[in-house]
């Protein structure tokens, strides 16, 4: 049985996901996680595989579990959450009763389509 590998490209995006949502450079990430600017740049380009330390160094800088750079999947719903606040900041009164309006008629249709399809 052939074992699937790491996929320590994508595994580099979400570092420098989030050293960039901190406003952090790359000699800023490697300072506060302890490790060298070079090693921070390897990780993001995919192009080095790195200890389970090293990857525990740089959640607890980013104040995440592990899991969270491990794979995006476990914390998805919540990533997506913060995507719509987001979205949603600068909006006026209205744009927002008008985006929760088709929200909600979106929801309604998928659960239905969904539960028509199933059977």
């Amino acid at each position: 049985m052939e074992r699937e590998e790491f996929d320590y490209a994508a595994l580099g995006k979400r570092v420098k996901r989030e050293r960039e949502r901190c406003g952090w450079t790359q000699a800023q990430l490697a300072e506060h996680a302890g490790v060298s600017n070079s090693h921070i740049c390897s990780i993001e380009r995919g192009r080095v595989e790195f200890s389970v330390r090293c990857l525990v160094q740089l959640a607890n800088t980013f104040g995440m579990p592990s899991d969270a750079l491990i794979g995006d999947a476990i914390y998805a719903h919540e990533i997506k959450q913060k995507e719509i606040n987001d979205a949603l900041s600068d909006c006026n009164p209205q744009e927002i009763k008008f985006i929760s309006d088709f929200i909600v008629s979106l929801k309604e249709s998928l659960r239905k389509n969904i539960i028509d399809d199933e059977n």
